[in-house]
């Protein structure tokens, strides 16, 4: 659907759709703000009127179809933890073998908690798991779970809040909810991702890039989008 005018002056991939104006999403958080958290949950113009897909969810779209072959090889084996439905839509239509995972009971094919995964090794070509490891106390048992369920050629893919300003940072106390919203900027996190994310994961054995969007996209892109110029997905491959 192409634009009118310039009316429709933004567009979102996931419905194919040209719109005059994004919603709101989000919730009020001064913390985001003041910690300059980049993907943090503050309000901001950012959810499609029509199929209410974030800039979050465009971005991982963007990743998906340009950085990887989930959309074109129908063969690979994927695992989608805490799934975004606009996302979890389109891979299931190009997809033979999607799994979708959740650690709440019913909210996903199956119930999976990362750091015990009941899958047999080396079955997957893909796992993503975006904003899903600031809220997993045992982050290493997690990343070891992931690794031993990836196939040797496999692909994790991942995303989280993160502050530029300081490296990634979690409490040895024990916090209360006001705590954690203090530190991390949302009562049910339990760390605060940092600048050194890619080195921190890389810790783990995995060789990890990550996608920039100021990176990769012109600023009349990044507009037409509604995206956040410093959102990052990171894609990791388990060092042989």
């Amino acid at each position: 659907m192409a634009a009118i005018n310039g009316f429709n002056r933004y567009y979102c991939p996931i419905c194919n759709r040209y719109v005059p104006f994004f919603l709101k999403s989000g919730v009020k958080s001064k913390i985001f703000s003041q910690l300059d958290i980049v993907g943090g949950g503050y309000r901001r113009k950012v959810k499609c009127p029509i199929c209410k897909a974030n800039d979050r969810i465009r971005w991982l779209d963007y990743v998906i179809e340009n950085k990887t072959d989930i959309y074109q090889n129908a063969d690979n084996v994927i695992l989608h933890i805490a799934p975004e439905r606009c996302i979890e839509k389109k891979i299931r239509n190009v997809s033979n073998y999607y799994i979708s995972g959740d650690i709440q009971e019913g909210k996903a094919d199956e119930t999976v908690d990362l750091t015990n995964m009941l899958f047999e090794e080396a079955k997957f070509d893909y796992v993503i798991a975006n904003h899903v490891l600031e809220h997993i106390s045992d982050e290493r048992k997690a990343i070891e779970e992931i690794k031993r369920v990836l196939k040797p050629s496999g692909k994790f893919l991942f995303s989280m809040p993160l502050c530029e300003s300081q490296d990634t940072y979690e409490s040895s106390e024990k916090l209360t909810e006001a705590d954690r919203l203090k530190l991390y900027g949302q009562k049910d996190h339990v760390r605060l991702y940092g600048r050194n994310t890619k080195n921190h994961m890389e810790g783990y054995g995995l060789h990890v890039d990550e996608y920039i969007v100021q990176d990769l996209l012109s600023e009349k892109e990044i507009q037409r989008l509604r995206l956040l110029r410093r959102d990052r997905i990171f894609m990791a491959s388990v060092h042989q």
